[in-house]
């Protein structure tokens, strides 16, 4: 019922994560990180500096 919160514990998970993804994949692309959550992410500086994108379950199911 409420916004995702990223504090620095998981901001840091994802940042391992995504390093990673980047050796086992050897890619030198650049990746972007997703967030898929049903009421949206609050915005802090961990979101803004990690999250490219933020999907929610209005995104999901808008009529074209």
């Amino acid at each position: 019922d409420k916004p995702f919160v990223i504090d620095k514990e998981y901001a840091m998970k994802l940042h391992n994560k995504i390093e990673v993804f980047r050796q086992a994949t050897r890619t030198k692309k650049q990746i972007f990180l997703v967030i898929i959550s049903s009421n949206g992410v609050k915005n802090n500086i961990y979101s803004e500096e990690l999250i490219s994108k933020v999907v929610t379950l209005q995104d999901l199911f808008k009529s074209l």
